[in-house]
């Protein structure tokens, strides 16, 4: 009876080892620059003068700043906000209510396990100022010690607003190498990752990102990771791309090839799920997938898109993606706090006035913002094609994924997405395509 216990139990294991996985993970190797990603920038501020908000008891406390500066200021760089945050709350620096507003506009679940109750160095000091010649100078904290006497201070690197293609010379003119902490295998370490800070001209705007990326190797691929807008250190909220021949000889991926977390991507014609970096570990995880492409659901060109149900704001009637079957469906996120929304809406309603509505119908996601607000933006621009606010019961807008605003998903008749962030002419010109006009 014992040995036979024994076989099963032994059996028993050995099918267990042999079971797939459910979640893969891969060691990634860092490397400096941008690599196949295009370059995006993240403003950054100094601190208020008069601090009264709420992250008042977060600023870091620096000193050092050049003397022969003017209007000299201090402030702070980010290298991962959800740490700053966490450690924070837990050092009664931030309160409770805020703690939690902070998780529900970001959609953020922390991740308790992967976050470090002590605190780690993850902001980088800067200043900046006006030099005896009125150029604007920055310093920058290097070391991490909150002392800006052992720092070279210098000229950012001058970029046109209207320029569009940053070229990663541009950035990696400039880099200064950080110094900050993060947790890997649950124990402080100090790394470092290159910092490159850019000023636009005749804008009074600082702008900064970290020129980094990873990779990793699966089966015969290789794949490269970074963060939306290289502004991220801790791969937080990060992307991926399958490196070809073009890609791994200099070219950048095109924005439709990019897959964020929580994904899918087609792997020797397997489907994976991404799942990000872990830092901690120091691995990339995907998860493999036995659901047919038919029948997942994703943000991504080719997927079924998420269904979701709202109240039409101007008919007060339930609408729901699946009542639009049968129809093009442009799903538009916009805020009334959104600048660049707010100057779409004319040539949107204009093309909307061009639309067979029998083929195509608009349907306007308004995140963030307040009912009056929206009827008030609706009145002005004469907006006549459904609007439903995105709020926790229908969860639109975390359903969605959205990071940012306007993003926009075309939808055909069958329910998939044929199309991401169309706007102006790309919308124009794919309305013309598909034959929609009147």
């Amino acid at each position: 009876m014992f040995q036979k216990l024994s076989l099963l139990i032994t059996l028993s294991l050995l099918l267990l080892s042999c079971a797939p996985k459910e979640i893969i993970e891969l060691p990634v190797t860092e490397h400096n620059g941008a690599g196949p990603f295009h370059i995006g920038l993240g403003g950054i501020s100094p601190d208020p003068v008069n601090d009264n908000g709420n992250w008042k008891n977060c600023r870091l406390q620096v000193k050092g700043i050049p003397e022969t500066w003017t209007d000299a200021r201090k402030g702070s760089i980010q290298t991962n906000i959800y740490q700053m945050v966490y450690q924070n709350y837990i050092a009664g620096n931030i309160t409770p209510d805020f703690y939690q507003h902070l998780q529900d506009s970001w959609n953020w679940d922390p991740d308790t396990l992967n976050l470090s109750k002590a605190p780690l160095k993850c902001q980088i000091a800067f200043a900046t100022g006006k030099d005896s010649t009125g150029e604007t100078m920055i310093i920058i904290d290097a070391n991490n010690n909150l002392d800006f006497s052992d720092d070279m201070a210098f000229r950012p690197t001058r970029l046109d607003p209207q320029i569009r293609t940053i070229e990663d010379s541009l950035i990696m003119k400039q880099v200064v190498m950080v110094s900050f902490e993060q947790l890997q295998n649950n124990k402080i370490v100090t790394s470092k990752a290159p910092l490159s800070v850019v000023d636009f001209q005749n804008m009074n705007m600082l702008m900064s990102c970290f020129p980094l990326y990873a990779t990793a190797q699966f089966q015969d691929k290789e794949i490269a990771v970074s963060t939306e807008n290289l502004n991220d250190p801790s791969f937080k909220e990060s992307v991926m791309v399958l490196l070809d021949d073009s890609l791994k000889a200099g070219k950048k991926a095109d924005f439709d090839k990019l897959v964020y977390q929580n994904e899918y991507v087609n792997i020797n014609d397997k489907i994976y799920e991404f799942h990000g970096i872990d830092r901690n570990r120091n691995v990339l995880k995907l998860k493999k997938i036995a659901t047919p492409p038919d029948e997942l659901y994703s943000t991504q060109i080719g997927f079924n898109a998420f269904p979701f149900r709202g109240r039409n704001l101007l008919s007060k009637d339930s609408l729901s993606l699946e009542s639009l079957k049968g129809k093009y469906v442009y799903l538009d996120f916009w805020s009334v706090y959104c600048g660049p929304c707010i100057r779409d809406l004319p040539h949107l309603k204009a093309l909307h006035d061009s639309i067979d509505t029998n083929k195509i119908e608009y349907v306007g996601i308004v995140c963030s913002s307040p009912e009056d607000d929206i009827m008030k933006v609706r009145e002005k621009y004469h907006i006549n094609w459904p609007l439903i606010i995105s709020h926790p019961e229908n969860n639109i807008e975390k359903l969605y994924g959205i990071s940012g605003y306007p993003s926009t998903f075309l939808i055909d008749p069958e329910g998939k997405i044929i199309a991401r962030d169309l706007r102006s002419q790309q919308l124009r010109d794919k309305v013309k395509q598909l034959s929609l006009h009147l």
